[in-house]
C-alpha cells in the first residue's frame, strides 16, 4: 500500500476492547450494536463520564476506589496512582464483600495489563485462597448481594483455573447463576427497577456477557443482560425513569439528583444530561457504577437504544414486578411526562422501600417528582403501606385509603393518620387552588391534584438541600384523584412570545378551567367499609376502585366497567415488545427490525437481521469487526489499518480506501445461494470503475457479484458466471456526498439495485450463481484484484435473505 498522510487518535478504552474482542471465536446471533449518527452518542457521553471520574480523587477508600482507578486506567491519566489504589484495595480486608469482590475482579479483566505481575499475584490470592468465602454458597442480604456474589466467584474461578476450589466454585455458580437467570426473564425481578440496584444487575450481566468464556452461558448472560435492557428503556424518557419501584431510598430521583440507574441509563441512551453529585469522591452518590459500563466493550443492539429513544407517541408498558408477588406495574410514557404506579396481589417486600405511585416530569430543576403516600413513619417518604391502594389508566390516578385508628406499623411506631406528598418548590414553576384541587404547571407538564376530603399544608421541608412543601390530607379513610397532562396541549401560538410567567399563567388557568368542568369525582362511598372513589377523567375515561388488599384480582378494580385483568398482567409489554408472565418468548419490534428471544431454547432469531456486518468504528487495528454476531471478522490488507484510515462515517465512522489496493477480506460458506442482500454506504468523487462490495470465487477470475460504480459515477449491480451481466443506476453518484448503494439478489431472474433507499433497475437474466466464498469491501478480490474504490465505504452488510423495498428504506432511514 502507498504511504499516505497518517492522522494519530487516542484510542477510546471501549474501542480498544473491542478490537481486542476480535481474537474470540465466533459467537451466536444476535440483534446488532446501536450505531449512532447523532452528535450525543454513547461514546461521547461515556467519555465524559471517564473524564470526570479520572479528575478526581475519592476521599474515602472503600470498595468504590476500583470505579476511579477503572476510569484513570482507561483514559491514561495518573496510571500510577490507579495502580497504588488497587494495590492497597488488596489487602486482604475485603470492604463491602461482595461489592468488593465483583469490583476487583472486574478491574482486574479489563485492566490487568496495567498490573506488575507482583500485583496480578496479589490480587489473585486476595480473591481466591484470600477471599475467605465460599462464592457459590454466599448469598448476602438481598437479590443483588446473591448475584454480585455468584458473579465474581465465576469470574474468579474461570480466572485462575489452577485455583484448588475453581472446579467447584465454576460448576456450582454456573448453576446458581442459571437459576437467577431463568427466573429473572420470566417471572422478573424482585428488586424491580430500583433506582440503586438495578444498576448493579445490569452490570452483573455486562461482565457475565463481556468475559465468560463457556458459550452456553455467555449466551445466557447476554440474552438476559438485553431482556433486563428492554425492561429498563421501556420505561427511560429523556432523562427520568418512570416506574414504580422497590428499593428506593431518595424521595425524588432526577437528573439533577442522580441515582445511580439515573446515571447509567442516560449513558445507555442518552436525554437530560445528569448533574453529578457536587462531591464526586463521594461513594454515597452512586455515580460510579456507571464507570463499569463506560469502560465495557458490550454495545446493546440498536433496536434496544432507539426503544428506549423514541418517545414520539406516548404508550403504556405493563410490567410484572417481583418474581414473588405477582405486582402488576403500570406506566404511562410520553416525551414530556410520565405517570407510573402499581398493583400488588400480597403484601409487598421491603414496603420500607417501595414508592407505589409517582408523576415525574421534564425539568430544568431538581425534585420533578410528585407522589403522596400513607408514610410509614413521620417526615420519612420512603416506603409505602398496605393501608393505600391506587388505580391508573393513562395520565389519570386515583387512589383509595383504609387507614386503622390504631396500631402500630412495625411493632413500634403508631400508624400515623394521615397522607402526604412533597411538592418541589424549584419544579413547581407555578401553583394554584380552587375547589379543593391544587394546579401545578411543571413547565413541561401540568399536573391536578385532588384529595377528596381536603388537605392542609404541613410544615415545608428541606431534603437534600431542596426545599419542599408539603401537602397533607388527615382522615382514615380518604382518596386521592391526579391527572397529568402535557403543557402543549393548552399552550396558544398566540402566547409563544409572552415572558415565562404570563405564558405559565395562561396554559395553567385554561387547564383548571377544563378540570373544573369536566371530570367527576364520586366519593359516595367512600366512608363505606372497604372506601370506593369513582372518577371520570378528562379523557372520558370512568375508574372504579374499591380498597381491599388482599387478593387484588377479584375484580375490586374496574374501567368503564370492565374489571381490570390483573390476573392475566404480562411478563412485559408495550407497543415495542411483549412477553407473557412465565412465557419462553420475548417478542421485540421496532423500526421495521424484529427480534424473538426464546428463554425456553435459548436462542434469539430474526428474519431479517444480516450474516455479516462490518461497521468499520474500530479506532486501531486491521480487523474489521462482524457486529452481526456471526463472527464473520473481515481482515484490512495492504496496510490498510483503522485509525489511520479512520475517518467520519454515515453513521460513526468509516474507512477511507486509496484507490490502489486497499481492501478488506474476509473467507465464508454461509452463503450458497439466492437469496441474498449487498448493501453499504460509500462516499467518492473518483470517476473510475470501482467496486463497493464483492462476493464470489476468490480463487477464480470471472465468477462473482458485486456491487459498485463506474467511470461515470453511476452506481451497478453486476453477476459473473463466464458472462457479463449488469444493470445501472439512473444516475451518477460520485459526488462527494454519502450514498447507500444496495444489491437484492432474490433469484435467477430477478436482481434489483438500490440507490438511497430507491429501486434503480432490476437484472432478469443472472442466471446460476457462481461459488461464493470470499466477501470483501473496496476491491474486485478475485484472483487477479481490479477495480479498487476511492473514497469512503461505512456500514457494509450482507443479509442471507432478500430485503424487502421496505426494509431497504428502513436501511436509508437509518432505521436497522
Amino acid at each position: 500500500m502507498l504511504q499516505k498522510n497518517r492522522k494519530t487518535s487516542r484510542l477510546p478504552l471501549g474501542r480498544l476492547i473491542l478490537s481486542l474482542c476480535l481474537m474470540l471465536q465466533a459467537v451466536p446471533f444476535f440483534p446488532a450494536p446501536a450505531a449512532h449518527a447523532a452528535a450525543d452518542t454513547f461514546e461521547e457521553r461515556a467519555a465524559q463520564l471517564l473524564h470526570a471520574f479520572a479528575a478526581a480523587t475519592p476521599d474515602s477508600f472503600h470498595n468504590h476506589v476500583f470505579f476511579y482507578a477503572q476510569a484513570r486506567f482507561a483514559t491514561n491519566t495518573d496510571v500510577s496512582t490507579a495502580l497504588a489504589w488497587v494495590d492497597s484495595l488488596n489487602n486482604g480486608s475485603h470492604p463491602g464483600a461482595m461489592f468488593y469482590y465483583l469490583n476487583d475482579i472486574e478491574t482486574y479483566l479489563k485492566f490487568g495489563h496495567f498490573y506488575s505481575e507482583q500485583l496480578k499475584a496479589k490480587v489473585k490470592a486476595d480473591l481466591t485462597t484470600g477471599a475467605g468465602v465460599t462464592y457459590y454458597t454466599s448469598n448476602g442480604t438481598t437479590e443483588n448481594h446473591k448475584l454480585m456474589y455468584k458473579t465474581a466467584g465465576y469470574l474468579v474461578a474461570q480466572t485462575w483455573p489452577d485455583w484448588s476450589n475453581a472446579a467447584s466454585e465454576l460448576a456450582g455458580n454456573k448453576a446458581e447463576l442459571e437459576q437467577i437467570m431463568d427466573q429473572y426473564v420470566h417471572k422478573g425481578l424482585a428488586e424491580y427497577d430500583s433506582p440503586s440496584y438495578n444498576a448493579i444487575t445490569v452490570n452483573c450481566f455486562m461482565l457475565l456477557a463481556e468475559f465468560v468464556q463457556d458459550p452456553e452461558l455467555k449466551r445466557k448472560a447476554r440474552m438476559t443482560l438485553e431482556w433486563v435492557l428492554a425492561n429498563t428503556g421501556a420505561e427511560w424518557s429523556g432523562g427520568y425513569s418512570i416506574s414504580s419501584t422497590l428499593r428506593v431510598y431518595p424521595v425524588s430521583v432526577t437528573p439533577q439528583e442522580g441515582a445511580a440507574s439515573t446515571i447509567q441509563n442516560w449513558l445507555l441512551w442518552g436525554g437530560r444530561t445528569p448533574s453529578y453529585p457536587a462531591s464526586m469522591s463521594d461513594h454515597n452518590t452512586e455515580a460510579h457504577y456507571a464507570v463499569s459500563n463506560a469502560t465495557s466493550a458490550y454495545r446493546m443492539p440498536s433496536i434496544l437504544e432507539r426503544i428506549g429513544q423514541d418517545r414520539s407517541v406516548p404508550y403504556v408498558h405493563k410490567e410484572n414486578g417481583h418474581w414473588n408477588t405477582r405486582t402488576s406495574k403500570y406506566s404511562y410514557i410520553t416525551d414530556k411526562f410520565g405517570l407510573a404506579s402499581q398493583v400488588e396481589i400480597q403484601n409487598m417486600g421491603w414496603s420500607d422501600q417501595a414508592r407505589r405511585w409517582l408523576a415525574r416530569w421534564d425539568s430544568d430543576k431538581p425534585g420533578s417528582t410528585f407522589f403522596m403516600t400513607h408514610p410509614r413513619l413521620a417526615g420519612d417518604y420512603k416506603g409505602a403501606t398496605v393501608y393505600e391502594q391506587v388505580m391508573q389508566h393513562n395520565g389519570a390516578l386515583i387512589g383509595v385509603y383504609k387507614i386503622p385508628g390504631s396500631g402500630t406499623i412495625d411493632g413500634t411506631n403508631p400508624i400515623l393518620p394521615y397522607i402526604e406528598g412533597p411538592i418541589s418548590t424549584q419544579a413547581a414553576k407555578l401553583m394554584t387552588e380552587e375547589a379543593g384541587w391544587i394546579f401545578i404547571h411543571g413547565g413541561s407538564a401540568m399536573l391536578a391534584v385532588k384529595p377528596v376530603k381536603g388537605y392542609t399544608w404541613a410544615a415545608d421541608r428541606t431534603i437534600n438541600s431542596q426545599l419542599f412543601k408539603t401537602l397533607r390530607s388527615e382522615f382514615n379513610k380518604n382518596g386521592i384523584v391526579l391527572e397529568v397532562v402535557p403543557a402543549s396541549d393548552y399552550a396558544l401560538a398566540s402566547e409563544t412570545g409572552l415572558p415565562e410567567a404570563e405564558r405559565l399563567s395562561g396554559e395553567l388557568s385554561r387547564f383548571k378551567a377544563d378540570i373544573l368542568a369536566t371530570v367527576v369525582i364520586d366519593a359516595s362511598h367512600l366512608d363505606d367499609t372497604n372506601p370506593r372513589l369513582i372518577y371520570t377523567s378528562l379523557s372520558g375515561d370512568r375508574l372504579d376502585m374499591t380498597y381491599q388488599y388482599t387478593g387484588m384480582y377479584n375484580n375490586n378494580r374496574k374501567l368503564n366497567g370492565q374489571p381490570v385483568a390483573y390476573a392475566s398482567w404480562p411478563l412485559m409489554s408495550n407497543p415495542y415488545m411483549h412477553q407473557d408472565y412465565n412465557g419462553n418468548l420475548l417478542t421485540i419490534a421496532h423500526g421495521g427490525e424484529s427480534y424473538v428471544y426464546d428463554f425456553g431454547a435459548w436462542t434469539v432469531s430474526s428474519a431479517n437481521s444480516p450474516l455479516l456486518r462490518w461497521k468499520f468504528d474500530e479506532q486501531s487495528g486491521a480487523a474489521a469487526f462482524d457486529t452481526s454476531g456471526s463472527g464473520l471478522h473481515g481482515e484490512l490488507r495492504n496496510g490498510l489499518t483503522f485509525g489511520a484510515d479512520t475517518v467520519a462515517g454515515r453513521s460513526g465512522d468509516a474507512l477511507q480506501f486509496d484507490g490502489q489496493d486497499d481492501v478488506v477480506r474476509r473467507s465464508l460458506t454461509s452463503v450458497s445461494g439466492y437469496p441474498f442482500t449487498l448493501s453499504a454506504w460509500v462516499k467518492t468523487n473518483a470517476s473510475a470503475n470501482q467496486t463497493i462490495q464483492y462476493l464470489g470465487d476468490g480463487s477464480a477470475f470471472d465468477q462473482y457479484v458485486r456491487v459498485g460504480i463506474n467511470g461515470a459515477g453511476k452506481a451497478f449491480l453486476d453477476l459473473r458466471n463466464g458472462s457479463a451481466k449488469t444493470v445501472y443506476s439512473q444516475g451518477p453518484i460520485h459526488d462527494g456526498e454519502w450514498h447507500l448503494v444496495t444489491g437484492v439478489f432474490e433469484s435467477e431472474s430477478s436482481s434489483i439495485l438500490y440507490v438511497d433507499g430507491a429501486a434503480q433497475a432490476v437484472l432478469t437474466n443472472g442466471g446460476a450463481l457462481p461459488a461464493l466464498n470470499r466477501v470483501a469491501a473496496g476491491a474486485l478480490d478475485r484472483s487477479v484484484p481490479a477495480d479498487r474504490f476511492a473514497g469512503s465505504i461505512d456500514d457494509m452488510r450482507l443479509y442471507a435473505s432478500a430485503l424487502s423495498a421496505a426494509q431497504v428504506m428502513n436501511l436509508y432511514n437509518g432505521l436497522n
